[in-house]
Parts: C-alpha cells; sequence; structure tokens
C-alpha cells in the first residue's frame, strides 16, 4: 500500500467537514466550563546579584528569563511582575520576620548570586518559612549548555513547593516534515528531532536515507527516577508503515515485529510490557497488543482486542496502570474517543463493548492519558476548528483548553500533567505550542524550519 493510501489512515481523523459542523452545532450547551485543578501559585524572582561576575549583564539576563519561562510553564507557579519594595526587601540574604513573611504576596522567592562563573541561589519557601540554598553551579557562558543550569534551578524550586520532580529539565520528540531537496520530484522526507521541552537545543535523531519517512514518534517509559532513552515510531522506510524500536541517541532502529499488513500508531506501556498498535492485517484498521521487553522487543504474537465492522480505530494511549487503553473509533459514524479495559485472551471481540467519553464534538481523535490517571486530552473540532479539549475522568466532564484560529492536534502530556504540547496548522506554518490547564494563552515552542507534527513529552 503508497504513502498515500496508508496516509489516509493517520490523518482519517483529522478530515473536516463543514456538514458535520453545522449538523452539530445544536450541541453547543453541553460544553462545561470547569475548573480542573487548584490555581497558579505565584512566585518572586528576585534580581540576579552579578557584581563578581565577568558575564555581560544581557547575558545574566537571558539567563534569568530562562528560569522566568520555566516558572511559568510548569502548570503549577507563575512569576509575580517586579516590584522595587521587592527587590528592596530580597537585596540581602533572605530572611524574614514572621509580619513579613505574612506580608508577602507570592509563596515563593528565588535570589541568584553569581561570583565569575558560578551561580548560587536562594529559595525561601512561605508556608513552611523554610530558606532552602544552593550553591556550585558552574555556568560556560554557552548560552545552549547554561539554559539545562538555569532548568535545574527551576526544578529544585518546583520540588521544595510541591515535593515533586519538575518538567523543566524534560524533554519532547516530534517530526519535522520538509521538502526533498535531493530530488526534481516533489516529494517530502519527514525525521524525528528531540528538543527541551521549551522547544530549544533541537538536534536531530533521524535522517530520512537510512530510516525512511517518519511518524508518530513516542518515548519508550523509562524506569522511575529515569530518563527515556527509548523511542518507537513508524517508519514507511520499505514502502509499508511499519513499527521500529530505537536508541534515541542512535536513531537507527530495529523493526518491532513482522506481523503482515500495516502497522501504525505505536505506543508502549507505562510499565514498559505491551505495547498497542493498529493493524489491517484483517482488512480493517484495527486495534492490536502485543507482549513486549525492552531488551527483546516484541514477545509472542500480536492480539487483536478491538474491531467493529468496517469501522477504522486510531491513536490508541494506555491509562496509567496499564489496565485500560482510550482510542479513537469511527464505529459509531464520526470518530469519537473511546475507553476499553483490555480484555483477556479469552474474551470474544463480539463481547468487547468501550465505553465513550467525548459527546460534545462529533469530531475528536488523538487522546492521550495523563500520567496522574486523571484526564484524557484529545482534538475535537469545534466550531469549525480543531482544538484541543480534556476529559476528567473523576467528574466525566469534558473541558475546552484551545481556541481561536488554527488547526490544534496530537495532543501529548507533560510528565506532571499540568501542561500540554500540541502541533497546530494555520494557513502559514505548523507549529508546536504549550499549553497549561489554568493558562489557556498557548506559547509558540522551537523555530527551526519545517513543519512540526506528533509532539510526544519525556521524562
Amino acid at each position: 500500500m503508497s504513502l498515500k493510501h496508508t496516509s489516509f489512515y493517520l490523518f482519517l481523523f483529522s478530515l473536516l467537514t463543514f456538514q458535520m459542523a453545522i449538523a452539530f452545532e445544536e450541541e453547543k450547551n453541553l460544553v462545561v466550563r470547569l475548573n480542573m485543578d487548584d490555581q497558579l501559585v505565584p512566585i518572586y524572582v528576585a534580581e540576579t546579584h552579578s557584581e563578581m561576575s565577568h558575564l555581560e549583564a544581557a547575558y545574566v539576563k537571558k539567563l534569568t528569563s530562562i528560569l522566568q519561562f520555566d516558572l511559568n510553564h510548569n502548570g503549577m507557579t507563575y512569576v509575580c511582575s517586579s516590584e522595587k519594595k521587592w527587590n528592596a526587601l530580597t537585596k540581602n540574604p533572605l530572611q524574614f520576620t514572621e509580619e513579613q513573611w505574612q506580608n508577602l504576596p507570592f509563596q515563593g522567592i528565588i535570589k541568584l548570586f553569581l561570583n565569575q562563573q558560578y551561580l548560587s541561589g536562594e529559595i525561601a519557601l512561605k508556608d513552611s518559612h523554610a530558606i532552602k540554598r544552593f550553591e556550585g553551579l558552574a555556568l560556560s557562558g554557552n548560552l545552549n549548555d547554561d539554559r539545562k543550569v538555569m532548568h535545574q534551578i527551576a526544578d529544585t524550586l518546583y520540588k521544595a513547593l510541591f515535593h515533586q520532580p519538575g518538567i523543566a529539565t524534560s524533554r519532547v520528540l516530534y517530526t519535522v516534515k520538509t521538502p526533498d531537496r535531493s530530488t526534481q520530484e516533489k516529494k517530502w522526507i519527514s525525521e524525528i528531532w528531540e528538543a527541551d521541552y521549551d522547544g530549544y537545543n533541537p538536534r536531530k535523531l533521524t535522517t530520512h536515507k537510512t530510516v525512511g519517512y517518519c511518524v508518530t514518534p513516542s518515548y519508550i517509559p523509562a524506569k522511575p527516577g529515569f530518563s527515556s532513552g527509548s523511542m518507537i515510531y513508524t517508519s514507511y522506510k520499505n514502502g509499508q508503515p511499519k513499527i521500529y524500536v530505537a536508541q534515541v541517541n542512535e536513531g537507527i532502529g530495529r523493526r518491532l515485529n513482522y506481523v503482515r499488513g500495516n502497522q501504525l500508531m505505536p505506543t508502549v506501556s507505562p510499565q514498559r510490557d505491551q505495547i498497542a498498535f493498529i493493524c489491517d492485517v484483517g482488512g480493517n484498521p484495527d486495534l492490536f497488543i502485543q507482549p513486549f521487553s525492552i531488551e527483546k522487543g516484541a514477545e509472542g504474537k500480536p492480539r487483536q482486542i478491538f474491531s467493529c465492522g468496517q469501522s477504522v480505530q486510531g491513536t490508541p494511549t494506555f491509562s496509567p496502570d496499564g489496565k485500560k487503553l482510550a482510542f479513537a473509533s469511527n464505529k459509531d459514524g464520526s470518530p469519537r474517543v473511546y475507553i476499553l479495559d483490555i480484555p483477556k485472551e479469552n474474551v470474544l471481540l463480539k463481547d468487547i463493548k468501550p465505553k465513550l467519553i467525548t459527546k460534545y464534538s462529533r469530531e475528536s481523535t488523538a487522546p492521550s492519558w495523563s500520567p496522574d490517571g486523571t484526564k484524557i486530552a484529545y482534538s475535537s473540532l469545534t466550531q469549525g476548528t480543531r482544538q484541543i479539549w480534556v476529559y476528567d475522568l473523576r467528574k466525566q466532564e469534558e473541558k475546552q483548553i484551545t481556541f481561536g484560529s488554527g488547526h490544534k492536534e496530537n495532543p501529548s502530556w507533560s510528565p506532571n500533567s499540568k501542561m500540554l504540547i500540541y502541533n497546530c496548522t494555520d494557513s502559514q506554518s505548523n507549529c508546536l505550542y504549550l499549553v497549561g490547564l489554568q493558562n489557556s494563552k498557548p506559547t509558540k515552542v522551537g523555530a527551526s524550519e519545517g513543519e512540526k507534527h506528533y509532539p510526544s513529552w519525556g521524562g
């Protein structure tokens, strides 16, 4: 099957029809405005003291802006505006009276000191009246390297406040689609890239000549406390789309299995013991799972776990406990998102009944299950434009996260389940954006050329 035809399965759920938009216009009143999470925590970033440093003031300002960006894009905090009275209060080493603590309008303060090329700092926490100090962080003067230091500081503050790992040091996989300049024909190539979560320090992981046209990359979940070093993706290297597993630092993958038919949209369970994917070996794109290990790859035979007539299934995503799957299907006419319990081997396909969760829109695709297990993000046609929505599993309610022009697709959760990254297509570009559940103003990340698709957020 050609790339043109198999792409139909990848993008079927993204097809927009004005007829459907009009037919279901009356369902607007079903949208729910809800507050899913706690309010953002205010943080004050004091002026950086750099009198003892050889680094230029403009460079120090860039470092501070990186820290501020991290604190504004973790889904839990925001940076308060700078005021003279607070700068005066934080001029000396942080130390407050009980009255001063009570009058502080923010929950945390961070203050940085530069001595030559070494960075130290203080973090003050209002609730506990604690002051934490760190020192001896070496700066190189290279902004790409020093960004990592600032990300580490942001995560240090995050952990001090919330007793959980931050996301500033996390990474993102995505594909970049560009014209194939090696031929006179009008062809495209799609390669896998990785970058810091904020889009900086991008690096290409695969090359078209050795790996082929790649789509839907995702990290293979790492062991707790570690970063993922491997990924899974689909490649059209040999014509038909097949699934590959690769080390992130190597890029060149090995075939997952040798099942016949087109294989698409792979995802690995958080326990790293099974993979879900779409395959049309039986003539229709249906949902399969297969035992998996990081050492051996696919184990045993794949098992079909859902099929329904001539319907098309797509974009599976595991629940954190690995016992359920959310996926898109047009079994009831137009694509919607469903949840099913992964059935035991002796269960008949006709007895498997997935639960519908997207009821506001009849055009919903690309579900992504949050790491904390409480929410599912997806892309949904909303008044003619694809927007990012979130379904709250506890309240059984849907919330629209993005607004405005440009079709937003392929949402992926941050490790702390507070932020989303997605790709947005408008008349001029196809870029990646960050958005928080409590701050619906998206932020564009990454500036390299090419059309960016299929972001996958990793630890």
